[in-house]
């Protein structure tokens, strides 16, 4: 080969080379990760780094913060689009899959037809016409964290904290009741588990749950505390009592808790399950499972009104080619 032929083969070579990761980076994704959350605080911060941290690196991930906030979704979701992912799976750090903030979410990623009654309580929600997110993308929504076992572990470690001898003790989870009487419902049961499974893995002589009522008028949150109050009065007079949080974060915890059980003796902590790198886990495998499930966006329409009398027709406007 001539001097001349092989300095064009290598700088072909070479050319190649250099275009291979240009190429690479424009191809489809099978998926992007959309992480929900309330988001705010310190906790929620250093949380979201983590994660974004550990699994941005291998795929697109974007977190939309807010209590299901539409405009707040549909920018994230905009931004894993633009990154040519092929579907959109949706990771939500709350509480539990029967909230009002997960029915909300559900409506609003066209997995369920019409908003709930409760949509508009939350005073931000001024129009009646709520509109859906917008893509193309199939979409998967994953559980909650609900009762699963990365939220046992985390629970566990949060009262063997508070702990002095776990077999001379008995455990209490708080949590904070959603509007819905059936959300509530199913949310003591979830509480339920998570006592008796925390309490075997601890060593708790006992293990109970509680809910508190923060919002739902005064009648219903006396109702609760004092339910509350008579489960630890009662346990505290044959054990010393530990009580931990079922919350996302500590932000306005302790303050909530002292007031409702004002005079209750207890070992309380509001430390909430974020920060703990035992979630960028279960946040990665939640993904993971979710990536190889089917589409379960339904209602494609732009939008719905809430079923009332005193709701005006409101007719959406569908993409070209999308189901009604």
């Amino acid at each position: 080969m001539s001097r001349l032929a092989l300095s064009l083969l290598l700088g072909f070579c070479t050319a190649s080379a250099a275009g291979a990761p240009a190429r690479s980076s424009l191809r489809e994704k099978p998926y992007g990760l959309l992480l929900l959350g309330e988001g705010g605080d310190r906790d929620w911060k250093e949380a979201v780094a983590a994660i974004t941290k550990e699994l941005g690196k291998d795929l697109p991930l974007e977190f939309a913060a807010g209590s299901a906030d539409e405009k707040a979704i549909q920018k994230s979701v905009d931004r894993l689009q633009a990154q040519r992912v092929k579907k959109l799976v949706v990771v939500p750090l709350f509480e539990s899959s029967a909230s009002d903030v997960m029915e909300e979410i559900r409506y609003l990623l066209g997995i369920r037809k019409d908003p709930s009654e409760g949509f508009f309580a939350n005073s931000r929600r001024g129009a009646q016409i709520v509109r859906r997110i917008q893509t193309r993308l199939p979409v998967v929504l994953t559980p909650a964290l609900d009762d699963q076992p990365v939220v046992v572990e985390i629970l566990t470690s949060r009262a063997l904290a508070l702990s002095r001898k776990a077999e001379g003790e008995s455990l209490v989870i708080l949590g904070q009741a959603p509007r819905s009487e059936a959300a509530a419902e199913q949310l003591a049961q979830t509480l339920n588990s998570l006592a008796e499974r925390v309490r075997a893995k601890g060593g708790f002589v006992a293990g109970h749950a509680a809910l508190l009522e923060d919002d739902l008028g005064q009648s219903r949150r006396d109702k609760a505390a004092a339910k509350a109050k008579t489960l630890i009065q009662g346990l505290g007079r044959k054990t010393r009592v530990v009580v931990v949080a079922y919350n996302m974060t500590s932000s306005g915890a302790e303050k909530k808790v002292s007031r409702a059980l004002s005079g209750v003796f207890m070992k309380f902590s509001g430390k909430g399950l974020l920060p703990d790198a035992r979630l960028t886990k279960w946040v990665s495998e939640s993904a993971e499972a979710g990536s190889r499930l089917p589409d379960m966006r339904v209602y494609k329409d732009a939008g719905r009104a809430l079923n009332s009398s005193k709701t005006k027709e409101f007719k959406p406007k569908a993409f070209p080619g999308d189901r009604p």
